[in-house]
């Protein structure tokens, strides 16, 4: 079976940075993790292309079995105008990521199937469907995946020239419950996380790949301090015995402000930027803006 993964265009936005991509010399700042992720998950036996429309233009003619359609609820407006155009040359469309999970019934209206939540469990399960000709029009995992032994995103497929940094995942889910933020309807409060040597492996075929940086995307990579001391004392000695060929990013809640011995890992496994998302700012002193139930 082939299948065709399509990432849309990034809308203009903070994250796209794209005034500055020409002095970065590169067609888009991250690669978007899910696609890669994907085809991870896809059985051996299947031809699997992917398509950054950040990058080139969607080629819509390819002869395919399935199109696959990702993005955030921002990505709407050019989701629709690329499932409709496909559908109407007559390929099966199917839709995930955050869009697809927080509007499923919307995202219905526009594509032949609908994955709802994580897909270590609802993709294959898809194509042994497709396979026999049984498709369902939605799925859904009855829980959160375990992800310790969750398959390498296929890093091989991606360009790593064309990006200023490669994007890996190691846990998902936050335990906080900030106004502004859908992370834990779409991922839960408990953060779940690989193991600690999958994510070095994952680092490694980034290098491989040509990246000199990497983003670690969690929402909340100190979501689980203990787990994210441990692999940061990994990091670091990955680090110092390869002279340090990677520069890491992450995003983290502000409370790692409070804890020296997490800064000073940090530093250790060269973590040269983290950001923190301050959305709702309290004149109350030491109010914390993440707040625990």
């Amino acid at each position: 079976m082939r299948i065709q993964l399509i990432t849309p265009k990034n809308p203009p936005s903070f994250w796209t940075f794209d005034s500055i991509l020409p002095v970065l010399g590169v067609d888009c700042i991250f690669p978007n993790l899910s696609m890669p992720t994907v085809a991870g998950l896809t059985p051996p036996g299947h031809d699997v292309v992917l398509c950054d429309e950040n990058l080139d233009p969607v080629p819509v003619d390819l002869d395919v079995d399935v199109v696959g359609l990702t993005g955030y609820p921002i990505h709407k407006e050019r989701i629709v105008e690329l499932a409709r155009e496909l559908r109407a040359r007559g390929r099966l469309v199917v839709i995930g990521g955050p869009y697809a999970s927080l509007l499923p019934d919307e995202a219905a209206t526009i594509a032949d199937v609908v994955f709802v939540g994580e897909a270590e469990e609802t993709w294959p399960r898809f194509l042994d469907d497709l396979a026999t000709g049984t498709p369902a029009a939605r799925y859904e995992a009855a829980t959160k995946p375990d992800l310790a032994d969750a398959p390498m995103p296929r890093f091989d497929l991606i360009d790593a020239r064309r990006f200023h940094a490669m994007t890996v995942q190691f846990s998902r889910g936050c335990p906080f419950r900030c106004e502004f933020c859908d992370i834990i309807v779409v991922y839960g409060r408990k953060p779940r996380s690989k193991a600690v040597d999958r994510l070095l492996a994952e680092v490694e075929a980034c290098l491989a790949a040509g990246a000199r940086q990497v983003f670690i995307v969690d929402d909340n990579f100190a979501g689980n301090k203990r787990v994210a001391r441990e692999v940061l004392t990994a990091l670091a000695e990955w680090g110092r015995e390869r002279g340090y060929p990677i520069d890491f990013n992450a995003e983290l809640s502000l409370d790692v402000a409070d804890d020296a011995e997490l800064l000073r890992l940090l530093r250790e496994a060269n973590f040269t930027t983290v950001f923190v998302g301050i959305e709702s700012p309290n004149a109350r002193p030491r109010r914390m803006i993440c707040r625990r139930l």
